[in-house]
């Protein structure tokens, strides 16, 4: 009896030790498994053309609900930084995707090795803000208007100057600093901003002013445009579209859901140090 009890506590002690090492092997293949999911992920990168907000609610959505995993995709995001060539850096391969504006058809026409993927604003989102008195594009002449450039101005607003019979040289640009602190204290007379977000910060100054919209005018240019480059829409075809289907995903994940997406750029995105109620009034636009 001893015997049989011994052989019986020797045979639950090696079923317990190959249980374990069952157990052990299944975690180790589970590990490794999922170690092996994580290398194939494809990493790429999107660059955008301003800084964190609801501007790029989709693609922060995407990134953070999992669209991009599980279309085996590693997003980096990159935020803008002042002087940067987001046309230059996507043509030449130091990022997969970026975020522009109708600048990139221009560049194209230019025969800049670039392909438009998407198109997200379908009205005009940069508008002047202009003084009170200024109502109308002749009452801009011998103004000072701050803009971002003459080109781009050019391509947003020429259609309007030229109903009123007016050219683009006949008015004074200057560079855009990105602050309406500039309009407010009167160092200019107007400026091109985006309709989403720089007006609301001039109500907050309680500062009065004007808007000369092209939507109004009949003029939808393109404002929020993800495009990538020739060589990665040919070599990386299939990249490309999974980008733009995830992207998308995000984006009515981000229009559903615009409080939760509003909270995750508080938390994790705000480097402006953007209010809640600002976030908000940008995405009811």
């Amino acid at each position: 009896i001893k015997i049989l009890l011994l052989l019986l506590h020797l045979f639950k002690y090696w079923k317990k030790l190959f249980m374990s090492k069952i157990l052990i092997s299944l975690l180790f293949l589970l590990s490794y498994s999922l170690l092996a999911q994580e290398k194939k992920l494809e990493k790429v990168s999107l660059q955008l053309h301003w800084k964190y907000q609801f501007e790029f609610a989709g693609f922060i959505a995407a990134q953070e609900k999992g669209f991009y995993k599980e279309a085996g995709l590693e997003l980096e995001l990159k935020e803008y930084n002042l002087g940067q060539d987001i046309i230059k850096d996507v043509s030449l391969g130091k990022v997969n995707y970026g975020i522009y504006n109708s600048n990139i058809l221009v560049e194209y026409i230019k025969k800049e090795p670039i392909q438009l993927i998407s198109s997200y604003f379908k009205r005009s989102a940069l508008v002047l803000i202009t003084k009170p008195n200024i109502k109308y594009p002749k009452d801009l002449i011998g103004k000072k208007i701050m803009a971002a450039g003459k080109n781009d101005f050019n391509l947003n607003f020429n259609y309007i100057f030229s109903l009123q019979k007016m050219k683009i040289d006949d008015l004074n640009l200057i560079p855009h600093s990105f602050d309406v602190k500039d309009f407010a204290e009167n160092k200019i007379d107007a400026m091109t901003a985006f309709i989403s977000d720089q007006p609301y910060k001039l109500d907050k100054l309680n500062i009065k002013y004007n808007l000369i919209d092209p939507s109004s005018y009949g003029i939808f240019n393109l404002q929020l445009e993800l495009f990538t480059s020739d060589k990665e829409a040919l070599i990386h075809r299939e990249r490309t579209e999974a980008f733009k289907q995830a992207s998308l995903k995000g984006w009515e994940y981000a229009l559903n859901n615009p409080q939760e997406i509003i909270e995750i750029i508080l938390k994790k995105y705000n480097t402006q140090n953007l209010s809640k109620e600002f976030l908000e009034n940008e995405a009811n636009y």
